[in-house]
């Protein structure tokens, strides 16, 4: 069984690297319902060279809280 973050992780992937926004969207869904490590999302995303996508991720879940 995956791990939330994992989840989140592979839904940002193919926001960072394809674009997706509606994986954006389900990413920001499952941060919201889930406890998760933004830590490492960060640190992930920083080695994918997608700071900029990671921070519209974290805009993203923010506003919609």
């Amino acid at each position: 069984m995956k791990q939330v973050g994992e989840m989140s992780m592979e839904e940002l992937a193919d926001y960072y690297h394809w674009d997706d926004t509606q994986s954006l969207q389900q990413a920001v869904w499952v941060a919201q319902e889930n406890p998760f490590e933004m830590e490492a999302i960060l640190r992930w995303s920083e080695q994918e060279g997608m700071v900029k996508k990671y921070e519209k991720f974290v805009k993203k879940l923010k506003d919609t809280q």
